[in-house]
């Protein structure tokens, strides 16, 4: 998965988001169940989902002009993982409707939809996975009209983790002049430690969240964040300094 007024509420991925599945903080793993989270629905796909996702009030005209760049970018499945979704939104590519109800929480979307419409959300992706080791990991992406609202959004999602987690320290994203990465080493209800990583490329924010038993993985998550980074500027002509 935020905005101070809904985000609370809304850490029922939190975005990642796992991960939009996370339950006050934690991520849920799949087969479990915590509020309105679920298990996996599996796949033996090891390329990203390239097939639109839309939610009932979006529009296909929404994510069109971006879709394949933002499923390019995604990384591939890692050798042994299996993809699997939450209850609370799937993977793909998702309008701008779809992406606030997998960010903020279905039952938020109604009040953050308007707001980060007008902060000129386009569309957005979701790609997750669990490794044979346990670790899970979402990545999303949220691609804006502009470089300033993918900025904007970026700036409110910084003071509201700094908010959540007053006691963990930001540190910079390796390679990406614009992100942070937060280790939680504090364990949640399944014993797993959390990393929240937010980083801007151009017009898109990258929120990858990773959970791993027992101690956090900041490095996964700065590897995947860097690797998507570099994908979305080549496309874009930005620049990551």
């Amino acid at each position: 998965m935020y905005r101070a007024t809904t985000r609370a509420a809304a850490l029922a991925l939190c975005v990642l988001p796992l991960l939009s599945a996370c339950v006050s903080g934690s991520l849920v793993p799949p087969g479990h169940s915590a509020g309105h989270s679920a298990g996996p629905a599996q796949s033996s796909a090891a390329s990203p989902p390239a097939t639109a996702l839309a939610s009932p009030a979006s529009t296909a005209a929404q994510a069109a002009p971006t879709s394949a760049q933002l499923t390019a970018a995604l990384p591939a499945l890692p050798a042994g993982a299996k993809p699997w979704v939450a209850s609370t939104g799937p993977n793909g590519l998702l309008d701008a409707a779809g992406y606030v109800g997998v960010a903020f929480g279905k039952a938020n979307a109604a009040t953050d939809l308007p707001i980060e419409l007008n902060r000129g959300l386009q569309s957005g992706a979701r790609w997750t996975w669990a490794t044979t080791d346990g670790e899970l990991v979402e990545i999303l992406l949220a691609r804006f009209r502009t470089d300033i609202g993918a900025q904007s959004y970026y700036l409110m999602e910084h003071a509201a983790k700094l908010k959540k987690y007053p006691t963990v320290t930001p540190e910079p994203v390796p390679g990406i002049g614009t992100g942070f990465v937060q280790s939680i080493a504090s364990l949640d209800a399944y014993g797993n430690a959390l990393v929240r990583l937010h980083a801007v490329a151009g017009d898109t924010v990258i929120v990858v969240n990773v959970s791993n038993p027992a101690t956090p993985d900041p490095t996964t998550a700065d590897t995947l964040a860097l690797a998507i980074a570099k994908k979305l500027c080549a496309d874009q002509g930005c620049s990551l300094g």
